[in-house]
């Protein structure tokens, strides 16, 4: 899961690109082909580490203290995910890191909300495993797979590819938002003892 669902979501943001011609794919020549298997191997090993030491912070340390902050592991999973994309901030606003042709004022509410919504899917991740390595895997897996996204389409319209998809993408805010929701409501590790989604409970018995 935490390397499935982030190629799926890709797919999908960049592949509603492509459907309403706003994307076009891109076709690479064989060296460049190569080139890019090697960027990738490195990628899933270097880069893993390197967000490790990323999520020892957010997942790690920060949301078990949200969960007992709050009462809630849903709650929490929203706090540390909003705590997460505000830390992004300067980034955005100060620096080029997400300079994609989307202005900047646009582009800091729509990065912070998405960046909140995919702190569901970590958080979910950590509750079910209590371990940084698989968090620190999906998100890793989450950045190499949009880059993939990026690199393999293009603009191929009128409009900027990266008000569709991307992380300033209402499409990818779109998928993952619905993620966040599905596992809002019907997450096994967040389900009280003896609660089942969507099955009605018994009526209570009346004392006699």
């Amino acid at each position: 899961m935490a390397v499935a669902i982030p190629f799926v979501l890709c797919a999908a943001a960049y592949g509603t690109a492509v459907a309403f011609g706003v994307g076009r794919l891109t076709v690479r020549p064989g060296d460049a082909n190569l080139e890019w298997a090697i960027n990738l191997a490195i990628s899933a090993v270097l880069g893993t580490i390197i967000i490790l030491g990323e999520e020892i912070g957010w997942r790690g340390y920060l949301l078990p203290r949200m969960q007992a902050l709050t009462g809630t592991q849903r709650q929490a999973a929203l706090a540390t995910g909003f705590v997460h994309g505000c830390f992004h901030l300067p980034l955005i606003l100060l620096a080029t890191t997400y300079d994609t042709g989307v202005p900047r004022w646009l582009a800091a509410p729509v990065v912070v909300a998405l960046i909140t919504a995919g702190g569901v899917f970590y958080a979910w991740i950590w509750d079910r495993s209590k371990s940084v390595w698989p968090v620190a895997i999906a998100h890793n897996t989450v950045n190499t797979a949009f880059d993939l996204g990026a690199a393999g389409v293009v603009s191929g319209g009128s409009m900027n590819i990266a008000y569709v998809a991307g992380e300033t993408g209402a499409a990818t805010l779109a998928v993952v938002v619905v993620t966040a929701v599905l596992l809002w409501r019907y997450a096994r590790v967040w389900r009280t003892p003896g609660q089942d989604c969507g099955a009605a409970q018994p009526a209570p018995i009346a004392a006699a």
